[in-house]
């Protein structure tokens, strides 16, 4: 996909407690987006995991 010139769709699928970055909390706004673990703060419960 890097290589092609022009738009191409990736289907990259992770583990479903798997946090990716960059990330945008649900509910926030565009301007919200997490860039870095580190920016994250306190913990998750197992409820929140499963909505990640």
């Amino acid at each position: 996909m890097l290589a092609h010139d022009g738009p191409v769709i990736v289907d990259c699928r992770v583990s479903q407690l798997t946090n990716c970055f960059p990330m945008i909390p649900s509910g926030a706004a565009h301007t919200d987006m997490i860039l870095q673990a580190n920016e994250v703060s306190g913990t998750m419960d197992d409820e929140a995991k499963a909505l990640v």
